[in-house]
């Protein structure tokens, strides 16, 4: 697929997804659905490894106690911004995505607050929620696992388009476990520095991750991230 039908595959996407949103009535005048995907087609493309990100659900705004908001794409309207570097749940992605790209583990990279254009490598990943509407600031998983069920075709979907070489599943892996079993082989666990950090799977040849989200407080931000880059290079050498 070269990126001009990318393109065109995730606005058909985004096309499913509102009617999707239209048809289960979870749309109507205060939300609608927040699409993800990739910031840019060729970027993505251009890639040495296409990395996907599984997370759980976005977030705008809360209006009289409910999720509001929406109409708008995550990847195209959030990761070319000046300040996407300051988003707490997207740091330790962006020093995974840079330290790979870059060869670098933590302590060999700059701070993001001192190099704001690490977060560039943000616009080269497939982002991806298991929930397309908004949500509130903090989900459990009683409501992302209802979110999969209804939302499964198309996270499959996705899967399928944006073909990525690895999928990390940032503390959503639970949900789509079962459906993958029938080709679903461990082949590892995650650590650095002595710390569990997740396990490894391969799955239709691709390596997939289970690990915490980038927020969790279990390891430290050093550990996420260098389990990350240590887990990829190891498991899936190009």
């Amino acid at each position: 697929m070269n990126a001009n039908e990318l393109k065109c595959a995730q606005e058909s996407l985004e096309k499913e997804i509102y009617d999707l949103a239209k048809n289960e009535k979870l749309a109507n005048d205060d939300v609608d659905p927040i699409t993800d995907g990739v910031y840019d087609s060729a970027k993505y493309l251009a890639a040495k490894r296409h990395i996907m990100w599984v997370m759980k659900e976005p977030y705008d705004e809360i209006i009289n106690g409910e999720p509001s908001g929406g109409r708008w794409n995550l990847a195209r309207d959030c990761f070319a911004k000046s300040n996407a570097w300051s988003n707490p749940s997207w740091q330790p992605i962006i020093y995974t995505m840079y330290g790979l790209k870059h060869g670098l583990l933590w302590d060999d990279m700059d701070w993001i607050r001192n190099d704001k254009t690490m977060a560039d490598v943000l616009q080269e990943i497939a982002y991806i929620n298991v929930s397309k509407m908004p949500g509130y600031s903090v989900s459990n998983d009683g409501h992302i696992a209802e979110c999969y069920r209804l939302w499964k075709p198309i996270l499959f979907e996705q899967i399928d388009i944006y073909e990525p070489d690895v999928i990390i599943f940032a503390n959503t892996f639970k949900h789509f476990k079962n459906d993958m079993l029938s080709d679903l082989n461990k082949i590892g666990s995650i650590s650095f520095e002595n710390v569990y950090a997740g396990d490894a799977y391969k799955w239709e040849g691709r390596l997939l991750l289970d690990v915490y989200h980038p927020n969790n407080r279990t390891v430290s931000k050093k550990v996420y991230v260098n389990s990350i880059i240590e887990a990829i290079n190891s498991f899936n050498k190009i």
